[in-house]
């Protein structure tokens, strides 16, 4: 086998996440899209041979676990609290003067640290996540969708 190439297993697990630690996961994706400089590619979840998704990319920040050709993961879903597996969007979201229909989509065409950038927007958190996480995550990035305002 391969040793290039990230083996993984399909996890589904019955793990329950709180409010708090679907905020904190998705505060992970977020800051690792913005920081990342790994291969990108738009297809599948990925692999560190062939590079990875919006959604691989926080499925590897988080240590889930899936196969690289699957395109979404049931787990990573839970795990950040996402409305879908794909990201997609209780309305469409206009960037760059187009409108996109979910983050996983966006990702065939904005770098990630784009997608990092505009997933801190204020509509965008209320839109993709579920509502007790949006909320959470307005607390940290602001009304606005700024900055992080992390204590110290």
């Amino acid at each position: 086998m391969d040793s290039s190439v990230d083996v993984f297993k399909i996890v589904e697990s019955n793990q329950e996440y709180s409010v708090d630690e679907k905020a904190l996961n998705a505060i992970r994706w977020i800051t690792k899209l913005k920081q990342t400089q790994v291969k990108k590619q738009q297809e599948f979840l990925g692999s560190a041979r062939t590079g990875y998704s919006v959604l691989g990319i926080g499925c590897k920040a988080l240590g889930i676990t899936t196969y690289p050709d699957a395109t979404s993961s049931k787990e990573f879903k839970k795990a950040v609290g996402l409305i879908t597996e794909y990201g997609a969007f209780q309305e469409a979201q206009r960037y760059k003067g187009i409108y996109h229909k979910s983050i996983y989509h966006m990702g065939r065409e904005y770098s990630f640290g784009r997608l990092g950038a505009f997933m801190q927007k204020a509509k965008v958190i209320r839109v993709m996540f579920e509502y007790e996480v949006a909320e959470k995550l307005l607390l940290i990035f602001g009304k606005k969708g700024r900055k992080p305002k992390l204590k110290k």
